[in-house]
């Protein structure tokens, strides 16, 4: 046997036993991924004392195909119907990255073609919107001096009163896309060896100043959009959970100075991954409003995935 081939066969060998070993101590590895999803949203002080609507949208799905999403987009404050677009796009973006899930694992350049027609789908469906117009509750139409609903049934507006953010997590079996345009964090906790630790996937888009940032509807929202793939498990690695916040909970939850997510991140995806998901709905939903947003003036939404555990199956 060549000296190469012999080596080869040997690195194979030594791969292969690192990977028994590593289902050994960790056995989902090995298994189906299970994961458990929780969302929430709250408003902020400063909406509360205006009397505008939470701009924030959170969500959480299974899809028929397996895949499970979770989603918030974070409406532009100086927007009237941002809250709307904020909606829409957490919930197209979803599907959507679900529906082309395997492009995003192509080529430098198909990646890229993958990001520009999801932002530019995403405006479509924002600028259809727009010109359809909104069914506006009669308070809103009253604030902002719109015809009754007997008059109009759906109010038409500008593409720049939906502009939102938007952050997404899809997972497929053993991998997953995380999309971010503007601000806000995603983030992930991984297991090492039985040990787990937080990493920030993609930070906050802040430009020159705190609270400026890019949104879907920006001409800039393609070439700023960031794409993040991987795998759940690698030899040595697993990952164990998925966060998502808008820029409200940054004060509670993300270290800026550091770029780091703080420890009761890994506090509240272990309580997703052993609570049932209505109770955890309620549980996060009082988290923000007791905790978080005590911390904020600004809106919140939080969602996130945990992997459960084989015995918790």
């Amino acid at each position: 046997m060549g000296r190469a081939l012999k080596y080869k066969l040997l690195r194979k060998q030594s791969t292969i036993r690192r990977t028994r070993a590593w289902q050994r101590w960790n056995p989902i590895a090995a298994t189906a991924y299970e994961w458990a999803s929780a969302f929430a949203r709250c408003v902020g002080s400063d909406h509360l004392q205006s009397g505008a609507p939470c701009q924030d949208w959170a969500m959480s799905r299974k899809f028929d195909n397996g895949d499970i999403a979770i989603a918030l987009a974070d409406g532009a404050g100086s927007s009237r119907f941002s809250h709307y677009g904020s909606s829409l796009t957490a919930n197209r973006v979803s599907r959507l990255i679900s529906e082309h899930f395997e492009e995003a694992f192509g080529s430098y350049e198909a990646r890229q073609v993958f990001k520009q027609r999801l932002v530019s789908q995403l405006q479509i469906d924002l600028y259809e919107l727009s010109k359809l117009g909104i069914d506006l509750p009669d308070d809103e139409r009253e604030k902002h001096s719109k015809p009754s609903r007997a008059d109009l049934l759906l109010v038409p507006c500008e593409l720049s009163d939906l502009s939102c953010t938007v952050l997404c997590v899809v997972v497929r079996g053993g991998r997953y896309i995380a999309f971010h345009v503007g601000d806000g964090v995603i983030g992930a906790e991984i297991s090492r060896k039985g040990r787990a630790r937080l990493k920030v996937l993609s930070k906050p888009d802040n430009g020159e100043f705190a609270n400026e940032t890019c949104f879907v509807t920006s001409r800039k929202a393609a070439s700023t959009a960031r794409l993040i793939t991987g795998r759940i498990s690698t030899a040595r690695t697993l990952v164990t959970g998925f966060v998502l916040m808008s820029d409200g909970p940054e004060a509670a939850l993300y270290n800026k100075r550091e770029s780091q997510l703080v420890s009761a991140c890994s506090k509240l995806l272990s309580a997703c991954r052993v609570t049932e998901q209505s109770t955890m709905h309620a549980q996060l939903e009082k988290t923000l409003v007791n905790v978080i947003a005590k911390k904020t003036s600004d809106d919140c939404s939080l969602a996130m995935m945990a992997l459960r555990s084989e015995h918790e199956k």
